[in-house]
């Protein structure tokens, strides 16, 4: 329920505070006055356009404030906390929205600003305008299917519908991507499978190229090889090219030391040191042998070595600077094949699961149509009903209920046929309506009566009223092209409207205005040379006053207060 709403420097408004009611909350005054400049301050607050020119001239910016009570609307308060908006259940929901000349706005909800976008989406929670050339709801074919639903009551099916649906959408673009380019993928296969074949059939060991080049470096210089660990050997120990070797010259120096030893003890160490070294010599002479008897420069071997590199060399180039990259891309390649060789038994496990699930959801979407279909009879019948309550005695109104067929293997299938399903299930709605006898039916949106389009809106309402869970509706001048008995009739449904919801109604018809439970008079004055808007809240005792001024024009007589008192005490009586 919206509890207040604040104005400042807007159009012609300084200043407004405005403290609405629950029930039937009326605004009246003379034509200009700035009744649709309160209503469009609304409108901001919902989310709607904003521009510089809206500002009060000789000022910056405009603000707009609203304030909501949500105590009991607990999917308001789910849906806010779901966008990060923080609200308390002792909490009033504060919106508020700026203007300024530069053309930007800023937006607040609960103190944290938010895109305009979120003030739209909270706005159709909390506020339903209507109005003679602004329907915003019941004119939209596209609103047509909700309200019938909530005259029928088909929320679970229809939740259940939505989901079976978003399953089944789920599902299928998982096969969507599992079928996407089957050549592409056929492709992708075959070149993995090239990939693993040949690299697996070169046997690559980690680290074998290493290895293999420096036997290539062996074999491709044996000869010289052969002859310097010959060289060294003879210097060392054989002596056959050398005529004093390096052993034997150890063995002279080691007789020198042991004569040194035999004199000064203290040098023992030295021939023991002297030892040690010999036996290194020794041990490096018999390796240089053992190398030289295993230089075996054979041409075979060579070319076997040179082979293998180049292959070793080529698989480089293609799939890695190293044999472990090229060993760890073959295994990669080896899962993601096995990956591809699952695609088939997952896309028939998928389409075992989108059979299941368009079944179930082919039964919900019947289950939920069958009981539209219900429940569209009723509406039909209960709606002439109301409109004969609203002097349209003659009206004849139809729901037409319709589905999209499609090829055969799309949508769901239904009786036979196919169709196309959505999250609110297969079927498409449109009210059509004759309100005079003769008259062909014809969509609702095409109605051209401003007084007729206002009661058919009316009555939709006061059907649909109690399983509506928009807390605030708005009527501005829906009572326009009525008048008499027809007036009363409105003011009649409105009254009774306002028991389930909170009215905010402008309205030019005494015999609606004198339901009022809180009574707004909107006044426009000249102060120093500028026109302001002002809003009062009439007592009970002023409300005589206004009623008469709208069923006098400017010249208000005893009599026509005497005539709005007994207006106002008859509504009264009528609502009690």
């Amino acid at each position: 329920m919206l509890i207040s709403l604040r104005i400042q420097d807007l159009a012609i408004i300084d200043e407004l505070d405005i403290e609405f009611s629950p029930g039937l909350n009326i605004l009246t005054g003379e034509t200009g006055a700035g009744k649709s400049i309160i209503l469009g301050a609304l409108e901001l607050i919902l989310g709607a356009r904003g521009a510089p020119e809206d500002i009060r001239s000789q000022c910056e910016r405009a603000r707009v404030e609203a304030v909501f009570d949500v105590h009991h609307l607990p999917r308001i308060r789910k849906w806010l906390e779901g966008r990060g908006v923080e609200i308390s259940e002792e909490e009033d929901l504060l919106i508020a929205r700026e203007l300024s000349r530069s053309g930007r706005s800023r937006n607040f909800v609960m103190g944290s600003q938010v895109p305009v976008s979120l003030l739209r989406e909270l706005g159709d929670l909390l506020v339903d305008i209507h109005g003679q050339h602004q329907h915003q709801s019941l004119l939209s074919v596209e609103t047509h299917l909700d309200a019938l639903d909530d005259f029928a009551r088909t929320e679970p099916l229809r939740d259940q519908v939505a989901q079976l649906f978003r399953q089944w959408e789920q599902l299928r673009r998982r096969l969507a991507e599992l079928s996407r380019d089957e050549r592409e993928i056929e492709q992708r296969k075959d070149m993995l499978a090239f990939q693993v074949h040949e690299i697996e059939s070169a046997q690559l060991v980690a680290g074998e190229d290493v290895e293999l080049e420096q036997e290539r470096q062996r074999l491709a210089h044996a000869e010289a090889l052969a002859r310097a660990s010959a060289a060294a050997e003879d210097i060392l120990s054989e002596g056959e090219a050398t005529e004093i070797t390096v052993l034997s010259l150890l063995s002279r120096v080691e007789d020198e030391l042991v004569e040194l030893a035999r004199f000064d003890p203290t040098t023992a160490s030295m021939t023991e040191d002297l030892l040690e070294i010999r036996f290194r010599l020794e041990d490096l002479a018999s390796r240089l042998r053992g190398y030289r008897a295993s230089l075996d420069p054979d041409p075979r071997r060579l070319e076997v070595i040179e082979d293998r590199l180049d292959l070793i060399r080529q698989l480089k180039r293609k799939y890695g600077a190293t044999i472990e990259d090229i060993l760890t891309l073959c295994e990669n390649n080896r899962h993601e094949l096995e990956r591809f060789g699952n695609r088939d038994e997952d896309a028939e496990k998928i389409r075992a699961e989108i059979e299941q699930t368009t079944a179930a959801l082919a039964a919900a979407c019947e289950e939920l149509s069958a009981a539209r279909q219900t429940a569209a009879r009723k509406l039909e019948k209960a709606l002439v009903q109301v409109l004969a309550d609203l002097n349209m005695p003659h009206a004849h109104f139809l729901v037409e209920m319709a589905r999209d067929p499609l090829e055969p293997g799309e949508g769901v299938p239904l009786a036979g046929r196919h169709y196309r399903v959505g999250p609110t299930g297969v079927d498409r709605v449109e009210f059509l309506i004759s309100p005079n006898p003769g008259e062909e039916l014809k969509p609702l949106r095409k109605i051209a009566s401003g007084g007729e389009i206002s009661r058919i809106m009316l009555a939709l309402k006061s059907l649909i009223a109690r399983n509506d869970r928009i807390p605030t509706l708005v009527f501005d001048e829906i009572d326009v092209g009525i008048g008499g008995a027809t007036a009363d009739r409105v003011g009649e449904k409105m009254a009774e409207l306002s028991r389930i919801h909170q009215i905010l109604a402008i309205t030019h018809l005494p015999q609606i205005a004198a339901r009022a439970h809180a009574h707004f008079a909107v006044e426009k004055k000249v102060t120093a040379g500028r026109a302001i808007t002002t809003v009062r809240r009439l007592s009970p005792s002023e409300r005589p006053a206004e009623l008469a001024r709208m069923m006098a024009g400017g010249q208000v007589t005893d009599l026509s207060r005497r005539h709005a008192a007994q207006l106002i005490k008859q509504a009264q009586g009528k609502s009690e």
